[in-house]
């Protein structure tokens, strides 16, 4: 244990049980509770297959260069890694409120945004839920210690009929969150593509 970085979603899975047992509460209603309501996400919830959610997309899928709806997939065994649905209004939101502080202090922010070391004393890209990179000439690249550009934290999702990226810029406070309901889309290159676009202007999160 510690010698090397290897992401894992169980990880988290183990870690929403643990969530759970502190909290006295189930880890979809502490998410409710401590993120949804606080920052008013109306459509952050558990994508549950046997509840009829509004507005949900359908999914898909590219199989021997045919494209094809995304078979529906119970991804409720995930939701300490995933399994959670929502729009683009509110994963925005959601990136406002750790820029601005909103959803955390920034003392605690700083810690989880700390990159965390191997046994070796070795830093690696990754930080308590979320990755670094770093951007430069309209793209994303993996962050490397002696890496040059922009330093970029955020995260990529990925399961059944969805791929996600959110990444911001904390120094210069602003980022950019890409959603799409399709499996075979590349979300990290316009992630690059619409922080080329922004970051000259330095725009700052909203409220």
């Amino acid at each position: 244990p510690g010698e090397k970085y290897s992401y894992s979603t169980r990880g988290y899975m183990l870690v929403s049980a643990v969530v759970e047992r502190a909290g006295k509460q189930k880890f979809a209603h502490q998410v409710r509770d401590r993120i949804a309501k606080p920052l008013k996400l109306a459509t952050l919830q558990p994508d549950y297959q046997w509840e009829e959610i509004p507005h949900r997309a359908v999914g898909y899928s590219q199989r021997g260069g045919q494209v094809e709806v995304s078979t529906n997939t119970d991804v409720s065994w995930k939701l300490g890694g995933g399994g959670f649905i929502s729009n683009i209004d509110d994963l925005a939101k959601f990136a406002a409120g750790l820029l601005n502080h909103r959803l955390v202090k920034p003392a605690t922010r700083q810690k989880m945004w700390a990159r965390q070391m191997t046994s070796g004393g070795e830093q690696t890209k990754y930080a308590l839920g979320f990755s670094f990179n770093h951007y430069r000439d309209g793209e994303l690249h993996t962050w490397k210690a002696n890496g040059t550009g922009i330093e970029i934290v955020g995260h990529s999702g990925s399961q059944e009929k969805t791929k996600t990226w959110m990444a911001l810029s904390p120094q210069k406070k602003l980022g950019v969150v890409v959603m799409s309901n399709s499996e075979y889309a590349r979300p990290r290159r316009l992630a690059g593509r619409l922080l080329e676009v922004v970051m000259p202007k330095g725009l700052q999160p909203s409220e």
